[in-house]
């Protein structure tokens, strides 16, 4: 069986040295990071829609994680960048505990399974073990690998 979740998160989308002090500064560098997995089609549409997404219900954030995602026309395929931020910093209208993960998911309207592969991911990011390994990850490809692996466990 084909493992479901391989491309849609990319060693090149990862970086465990996000530098944003703001929520729109690490949403750059998550599209950023993006852009490298080759499967962003149009960089500002992708800005656009999340920021449409943050307008109507802010980004989810749960236990130091923020998951801002956007169903665009801006990218080519389900895609996910994970980005650290050591320290941590607080987002404007968050509840003031600071976040140190960030996770930008995207993926065109025709995606099919995606809503599932999106829940498997919150599922990893909700388990607090989970959270403190991502934290501890060295580098990205570290953090590429346990990912996959607590992924592949869920399939």
């Amino acid at each position: 069986m084909e493992f479901k979740y391989k491309g849609w998160i990319s060693p090149v989308s990862i970086s465990t040295g996000l530098s944003g002090m703001t929520k729109e500064e690490i949403l750059q560098e998550l599209v950023g990071l993006l852009e490298k997995s080759g499967k962003v089609t149009d960089r500002k549409k992708l800005l656009d829609d999340i920021h449409e997404r943050e307008r109507v219900a802010c980004t989810l954030v749960l236990n130091g994680i923020a998951i801002p995602h956007a169903k665009t026309c801006g990218v080519s395929e389900l895609c996910t960048a994970i980005g650290i931020r050591q320290p941590g910093v607080v987002l404007e209208g968050s509840d003031k505990n600071p976040v140190s993960v960030f996770v930008l998911v995207a993926w065109p309207s025709d995606t099919p399974g995606c809503l599932k592969r999106i829940a498997a991911l919150t599922d990893f990011l909700s388990n607090r073990i989970s959270v403190q390994r991502i934290i501890a990850s060295k580098n990205s490809e570290e953090l590429y690998e346990y990912s996959q692996a607590v992924l592949q466990r869920s399939e």
